[in-house]
């Protein structure tokens, strides 16, 4: 029972010492190296908080169908062929269905026929925001 206890101490006094250094190091690092520099100072801080930028550089060259592309212009015609296709292939490859898409609903709707329900002037006057159209239902009476 003793020794979990002196364990847990020690972890705890490690964790203060470390956070301390830590601090120390940091605000040595800030002030006195980069006291004068925002844009240095505000990288050691996004540092800190883990918001880093990977800068990496763009490649001038793609493999494409297997060989090595380095032409901007091919490149550009294969990027536009490639986005152009990426949905009309899998959907070729959809087979036709055999029901109507009536056959999936429910209920059977009559498509004859459409029905509004009334609405009273008080009610418009109730409604203070605009429709879709931007136009106050105010001046619609």
């Amino acid at each position: 029972m003793f020794l979990p206890m002196v364990i847990i101490d020690y972890k705890n006094q490690l964790s203060r010492i470390t956070r301390i250094a830590k601090e120390s190091y940091l605000y040595k690092q800030l002030l006195e190296q980069y006291g004068n520099n925002i844009w240095k100072t505000w990288g050691v801080v996004n540092t800190l908080i883990g918001k880093t930028r990977n800068k990496t550089a763009i490649t001038d060259s793609f493999v494409i169908n297997g060989q090595k592309e380095t032409c901007p212009g091919q490149i550009l015609n294969d990027f536009c062929k490639y986005f152009t296709n990426v949905g009309k292939t899998p959907g070729e490859n959809i087979p036709d269905s055999k029901k109507h898409c009536s056959e999936y609903m429910n209920t059977k709707a009559n498509t004859n026929s459409i029905y509004f329900t009334a609405t009273s002037s008080e009610e418009m006057l109730k409604k203070t925001n605009n429709g879709c159209d931007s136009t106050n239902s105010i001046l619609l009476l």
